[in-house]
């Protein structure tokens, strides 16, 4: 635990250095150590929002992508979340964190307000995008159909 309590002082301080790549792994590491350590969860998505709003694309982008592994890890616990996440969606250019935020939307559509609007600015370059991002929503779509046939709900 003591191991825990200093990582989540010390990488968010490597979160904001000058090189890009090593800025990239702080972000990841926060990431692991909020799916690894549980009692660290809370302040590892404390210190990704709080990097967050330093509105740098790609600290961003990192942060995307590993708050996407935190949901999937933490089922209804980070939720409230989303809206600052939906608010950051022009600074994702790289298609992972795109692909990220495409299965975020897709995963919590119902608690979002604007949640087609907001795929659609999404996937309005579908036919450009990495097979990557593009499979997402085919699976997005894929789960609402078998979902809207298992209980007989208009398609």
């Amino acid at each position: 635990m003591i191991v825990s309590k200093r990582s989540e002082s010390v990488l968010p301080r490597y979160a904001s250095e000058v090189d890009i790549d090593f800025v990239r792994k702080a972000v990841r590491s926060i990431g692991r150590l909020a799916i690894k350590v549980e009692p660290a969860a809370d302040n590892c998505i404390q210190a990704l929002l709080n990097l967050i709003e330093n509105k740098v694309s790609y600290v961003v982008q990192e942060a995307v992508i590993v708050i996407k592994d935190i949901f999937r890890r933490y089922p209804g616990k980070y939720e409230g979340i989303i809206p600052t996440l939906c608010e950051n969606l022009d600074s994702l250019d790289e298609p992972e964190s795109k692909a990220a935020m495409v299965w975020i939307i897709g995963q919590f559509a119902n608690r979002i307000d604007n949640a087609e609007d907001l795929l659609d600015d999404l996937v309005y370059t579908f036919l450009e995008e990495s097979v990557e991002v593009g499979v997402i929503p085919c699976r997005i779509l894929a789960r609402e159909l078998i979902i809207s046939i298992r209980y007989n709900l208009p398609c």
